[in-house]
């Protein structure tokens, strides 16, 4: 089964990551920093951005770093469903930790993020 990660299910303007990090909310793991919010109730689909600082390595670290990251993404990206623009920024960590560990914790906050839309949207058929 295929599992792309196509420019539709991608943040790709300026505004669009400004966005995010002006108006969400703020998580972090391990190896990872979640900027998340919610979209408009009729977005057909999650948006995922990434963005790796200057402060995490040169040019072929930060490329590894983003490619690691956004494996990691499109393998888990429908745990995440709908609803959501999550931009995440890498920690330099991702470098040297097993993809494993990258999987399980992108998949932890997909599924979080999942749940509480799941909930929103449940308190809204009830009121």
């Amino acid at each position: 089964m295929a599992l792309p990660f196509p420019k539709s299910v991608r943040l790709l303007q300026r505004s669009q990551f400004q966005q995010v990090y002006g108006e969400g909310q703020r998580r972090q793991s391990s190896h990872f920093v979640f900027f998340t919010q919610p979209q408009a109730a009729t977005a057909v689909a999650s948006r995922v951005g990434i963005t790796v600082s200057r402060k995490v390595g040169h040019a072929t670290e930060r490329n590894r770093i983003r490619r690691r990251t956004r494996e990691a993404v499109r393998l888990h990206l429908r745990q995440l469903g709908v609803g959501w623009d999550v931009v995440i920024n890498p920690r330099r960590s991702v470098l040297q930790a097993a993809f494993s560990a990258l999987e399980r914790e992108m998949a932890a906050e997909f599924r979080i993020l999942a749940d509480r839309r799941a909930r929103a949207a449940g308190g809204d058929r009830e009121g």
